[in-house]
């Protein structure tokens, strides 16, 4: 396959992107053993929390990155990075959109939490703190049904046969766009469901909830 100087260029600069892990990993190495493998372990478990990066810091010390000046830890620099990238996941997903997803998009929103709405969501559910059980997450056993029921039979998506395949693909496709702008996936399901975009968490899902607030209330950008 051949690739062209702008796709290696690309390459090259994905293979380089600074990475707040590989910059602990290098502090850890440094510290050696038997210290090393000890951090090591505490981080690869979530219960101790940030006590491995607390553990680096007391050893090694921390001095903060160009890319993030205002960090004051091992973890405060990962959690910084972990954002931008989310932030820069919800931008990719966002510039997928068509002028036509983005109308269907502000439909799915207000059916789901405008009072007037066929589900009634209430609104600040989008806004719960991550560890609350009613923080709002694409978790729907029938992805079809955020759709309001005129506007699938107004546009024959309601109707089965070779002759709506294509109209029915179509739909799919912008209905999985639509979805992932949300943090959510159809694909990624079982056909039938509609689930959380996989490997995102609930901190994850308060951006794109940012986002799903930003279309109830029209914002220009995201309608």
């Amino acid at each position: 396959m051949k690739i062209t100087r702008r796709q290696l260029r690309k390459i090259i600069q994905e293979a380089s992107m600074y990475s707040a892990r590989a910059k602990r990993d290098v502090a850890i190495d440094k510290v050696g053993e038997p210290y090393a493998g000890k951090i090591k372990t505490v981080i690869s478990k979530p219960e101790y929390g940030n006590m491995g990066n607390e553990l680096l810091q007391s050893l090694a010390g921390y001095e903060a990155s160009p890319e993030y000046p205002e960090a004051t830890s091992y973890g405060e620099e990962i959690g910084q990075f972990d954002q931008k990238m989310t932030l820069s996941g919800i931008q990719h997903y966002e510039n997928a959109l068509t002028p036509k997803d983005k109308a269907l998009r502000k439909m799915v929103v207000d059916s789901l939490f405008d009072p007037k709405g066929n589900w009634r969501i209430p609104v600040d559910r989008l806004s719960r703190a991550i560890d609350d059980p009613k923080l709002f997450k694409m978790h729907f056993s029938m992805w079809i049904e955020l759709f309001p029921e005129d506007y699938l039979e107004a546009n024959m998506l309601d109707h089965s046969g070779l002759e709506y395949a294509e109209i029915n693909f179509q739909f799919e496709e912008s209905a999985e766009r639509i979805f992932n702008s949300m943090g959510g996936s159809w694909q990624e399901g079982d056909g039938d469901s509609l689930v959380p975009l996989q490997g995102i968490n609930s901190q994850d899902q308060k951006h794109f909830n940012q986002v799903i607030l930003k279309v109830l209330n029209s914002d220009p950008q995201y309608v």
